[in-house]
């Protein structure tokens, strides 16, 4: 068991201001890296690797193709890049560029903790690239990070969530719960991360939410999510939907879970379609 383990298994045992430091002190830590599948391994030999520092981490980057029109894929929490290989596939074209990274203290990236900030400055790095997007495709926790850093400035034509977490909010409480924080510890907490990673944003948790602010409102949105997926609850997808004011496609899938979903055809064919062309593929899930 790593320290961090040992603290979290632990924290709901010490007296309540020590176990906010503590807590504190554990949240956004990721843990060994995950390794590159054997499925995705193709893919992820193909690409153009490099490397940016960011933040004080080098973030490791991928590049499959040269075209003009640049698509971006963001990794959900505990991941890397390579575990979007089935989009890199789909998406790839003569006329576009794929990008992914690993965020840092993910896959081949340096560092030990990571928040949404995080993420939506390794976007934002790529947008001052490569930007403006022709699409951002996000898994689970990057988009979150995706609908920051849209908000902050970067620029797109669309955007697929995929298993998306709409609250930051809700993530710390769930974070709070899962190491025994006790309740009335956590506005605590909160006040502690407002004050600490999450400092730079005036109002963190109406920042930290999946949902576009004028003028990104009108942007197009694919959302889809699995009604069996443990990890990120299919509610979460539907307050995004709920809340999204601009054009709009909803899919749902049944018994594909929190990643196999990333490889299912009818998701790629989805997001292909939907990239392509939003206004067909939004009459045509009606």
């Amino acid at each position: 068991m790593s320290t961090s383990e040992a603290v979290l298994s632990a924290l709901g045992r010490f007296p309540g201001p020590l176990s906010v430091e503590l807590a504190y002190r554990v949240f956004g830590r990721v843990g060994r890296s995950a390794s590159v599948h054997s499925r995705d391994s193709a893919v992820h030999n193909a690409a153009s690797v490099s490397a940016l520092r960011i933040g004080g981490e080098r973030v490791s980057s991928y590049a499959w193709g040269s075209g003009p029109e640049v698509v971006l894929l963001v990794h959900g929490w505990h991941s890397r890049a390579s575990a979007l290989s089935a989009l890199v596939s789909t998406l790839e074209r003569p006329e576009r560029t794929v990008i992914a990274f690993d965020a840092p203290a993910n896959g081949a990236s340096s560092g030990r903790k990571v928040t949404a900030l995080d993420y939506a400055d390794v976007i934002d790095a790529f947008f001052q690239q490569h930007g403006p997007f022709e699409v951002i495709v996000a898994h689970s926790f990057g988009t979150l990070a995706t609908f920051l850093a849209v908000n902050q400035g970067v620029r797109t034509s669309s955007i697929v969530s995929i298993a998306g977490v709409h609250s930051g909010e809700r993530l710390v409480d769930a974070f709070a719960s899962q190491v025994g924080l006790a309740p009335s510890m956590v506005p605590r907490l909160k006040d502690r991360l407002a004050g600490g990673p999450f400092r730079r944003l005036p109002d963190p948790w109406h920042a930290l939410v999946s949902e576009l602010h004028w003028p990104a409102a009108e942007i197009p949105l694919l959302v889809v999510c699995d009604d069996g997926d443990r990890v990120v609850d299919p509610s979460e997808s539907a307050r995004i939907v709920q809340a999204h004011r601009g054009r709009l496609v909803a899919m749902t899938t049944q018994g594909l879970g929190h990643s196999r979903i990333l490889r299912d055809p009818r998701v790629l064919a989805a997001v292909s379609e939907f990239v392509g062309d939003p206004v067909t593929v939004e009459r045509r899930l009606r």
